[in-house]
């Protein structure tokens, strides 16, 4: 049991707490993708002597914490006004717990959806895989005067979520009732067509999605892709791709180190070497239940992927999964909807 020694807190009314002794138990992952467990039992001592016993885990300490620092921080907020809307700790979800991981990602994707789009017009983006709204908050900046932001989502808790948390007119959520095996597996409909009309989006994101969905999935999602998109638009996606740094450098790296240079997760855990079902491209690690927990594809799988869609490739920025230096942890690849030739005279 270690000791740990808290600061004094002076809150609104002269309310002033002192926590004078804490113990922490600490239990190592049995999992190589396990979590880290905290515990802790702390005695509070207020300033007329009397003391209370509290029993909180890691995620309950964090959000009280939160509740101080976030509104201290917030008045110092002068640049980044959307990022005032990260919900707590309760609500972050997606891979993407930590306060400054979620501002982080934010920055990176609001920048990419900047470069890709034409932000003089009032732009309409579909995010596919909102979850609590982390691109909601990177899109705001370009749909707030007159745009509109669309997220869709198989999850109708994190729907019901994001319609109460983002009540503004330019963000709309809607509910796609479609089976995943990994976040929907109840759903019985598959490779339902968004309510999205055709040729209508000028831009799209998908964060983390393609790495949970299996070659079938995969195809028919990208096509969809391809026909809500306006011709000459781009989609931001991001996946494992299994490329040659991956061959080449990371499997060689994973085999013999159990830490990230880059990361805050085992290397060993994105070893991508079990063919998901009968696919031969499509692949996830050996510690999945299921494989839609964490699927990578081949660049065969994406030449396939982009010759059935139509869409091509403009550009892939390396994810530091593979041990490299990355813009982001997955792998982003920015597509585009090519528009068909003008008939001839």
């Amino acid at each position: 049991m270690d000791e740990i020694q808290f600061p004094v807190f002076t809150g609104p009314r002269s309310l002033r707490y002192w926590v004078a002794n804490a113990t922490a138990s600490y239990r190592k992952p049995t999992k190589i993708n396990a979590h880290h467990r905290l515990r802790l039992t702390i005695v509070v001592t207020n300033s007329k002597g009397h003391k209370k016993k509290h029993h909180m885990n890691k995620k309950a300490i964090i959000a009280q914490l939160e509740k101080t620092y976030l509104a201290l921080d917030q008045d110092l907020m002068l640049r980044s006004k959307n990022i005032q809307k990260i919900p707590s700790i309760y609500d972050r979800r997606g891979g993407k717990r930590s306060y400054a991981e979620w501002a982080h990602v934010i920055g990176l994707f609001q920048s990419l959806i900047f470069t890709h789009v034409d932000t003089s017009e009032n732009i309409t983006l579909l995010d596919v895989g909102c979850g609590t709204g982390l691109l909601a908050i990177a899109s705001e900046p370009y749909v707030q005067n007159g745009g509109k932001y669309i997220g869709i989502d198989v999850s109708a808790n994190d729907i019901c979520f994001c319609k109460s948390h983002y009540p503004e007119s330019h963000f709309e959520f809607i509910h796609t009732n479609t089976n995943n095996a990994h976040y929907n597996k109840e759903a019985q409909s598959n490779f339902e067509t968004w309510p999205i009309d055709d040729n209508s989006i000028n831009i799209i994101t998908a964060l983390s999605v393609w790495t949970h969905f299996n070659e079938k999935d995969s195809k028919h999602y990208l096509k969809e892709v391809a026909r809500v998109l306006k011709p000459e638009s781009h989609a931001i996606i991001t996946c494992f791709y299994k490329d040659d740094i991956y061959e080449n450098h990371h499997k060689a790296y994973a085999s013999s180190a159990s830490t990230s240079k880059f990361h805050g997760t085992n290397p060993q855990q994105w070893v991508f070497d079990t063919p998901v079902y009968e696919s031969e491209e499509w692949f996830c690690p050996d510690w999945v239940s299921i494989p839609e927990q964490a699927i990578a594809i081949t660049p065969k799988a994406l030449d396939e992927l982009l010759d059935e869609s139509g869409l091509s490739l403009c550009n892939h920025y390396v994810g530091n999964w593979k041990e490299v230096p990355g813009f982001f942890f997955q792998d982003v690849l920015i597509l585009k909807k090519i528009a068909p030739p003008l008939p001839e005279k």
